[in-house]
């Protein structure tokens, strides 16, 4: 008689594909993880970018610097660009303040003083990671250098009963 103790060839060879498979998909999972790790930190980190750089922007435009019209720079990998350009009022749907910019509407303040609103400018940052473009951010904000123009217009217009 024969003792049958032991694996078969064929029932060693069925556990080792079966591991074989449960080990690749192991893998396969593991691997896919880490990609999406990878973007997610990717994203946080170039939003964040686009988040700081907007803000230097605006702060920029508002204390009268030039600095920061159109530029690009690098910051750990990142390419950080932003452009700073006029914005045509009409194209978003402000044809008032378009009439008011040609003294048709216009406040008192402004009237009075002889001056127009500011005009708007469009801020526009993106960030990339290896030629793709990860994060953008657009705002919007009146010229910095005619907001002493402007407080000094608003400074001037009477308050309205109450």
């Amino acid at each position: 008689m024969r003792n049958n103790t032991g694996f078969t060839l064929l029932e060693v060879m069925g556990a080792v594909l079966i591991m074989g498979l449960l080990g690749t998909s192991l893998m396969t999972a593991t691997l896919e993880s880490t990609r999406r790790t990878g973007n997610a930190r990717d994203q946080l980190t170039a939003s964040l970018l686009a988040d700081s750089a907007l803000a230097n922007v605006t702060a920029g435009l508002r204390t009268d610097s030039d600095s920061s019209r159109g530029e690009e720079r690098d910051i750990d990998g990142y390419r950080v660009s932003v452009q700073v350009s006029p914005v045509d009022a009409t194209r978003l749907g402000l044809g008032p303040l378009v009439e008011r910019e040609r003294g048709e509407a216009a406040p008192a303040a402004f009237t009075a003083a002889g001056r127009t609103p500011p005009p708007l400018l469009q801020i526009r940052v993106e960030v990339s990671v290896a030629d793709e473009v990860v994060s953008q951010r657009t705002s919007f904000l009146f010229d910095g250098r005619s907001s002493p123009a402007l407080q000094d217009a608003f400074a001037e217009e009477p308050e309205p009963d109450a």
